[in-house]
């Protein structure tokens, strides 16, 4: 008896979306804030991202839950290493707080992929840090 034939489809050589989440912080006009960041990024290298806020500790004032979603693009660093850069704009929010406002990031991360900084892209804002949970 003949074996069955067995037909193989040509697997795509990247996946068509890679999610990583990230934990950190960043600083605006409300003091120190957490910030759980993911990211799903296609292998073209456009990106759409969840951009959740909180309060932290270490900042006295209350600062509310928020978040919503932003659009950008991943590219290599321009340093020539495996560092990638992020740029995201702001596009649509999942949850608002009264007088807060959508923010875009621009970050860079180490040669492992495992931690991104730079900075939050509001002139009332600064820096941002966040490392790799998965």
């Amino acid at each position: 008896m003949a074996a069955p034939t067995v037909h193989q489809l040509d697997a795509p050589t990247h996946p068509a979306s890679h999610h990583t989440v990230w934990e950190g912080k960043y600083v605006c006009a409300q003091g120190v804030t957490g910030l759980h960041l993911e990211l799903d990024t296609a292998s073209n290298g456009a990106t759409t991202a969840t951009f959740a806020f909180y309060g932290v500790p270490e900042n006295p004032n209350p600062v509310p839950r928020g978040s919503y979603r932003l659009r950008g693009k991943v590219t290599m660093a321009k340093t020539g290493s495996f560092a990638l850069a992020l740029e995201l704009e702001p596009d649509e929010w999942n949850a608002q707080p009264p007088d807060y406002m959508m923010v875009g990031l621009s970050v860079t991360s180490d040669r492992e992929r495992r931690s991104m900084a730079g900075r939050i892209t509001n002139p009332s804002c600064g820096a941002v840090k966040v490392s790799r949970v998965n």
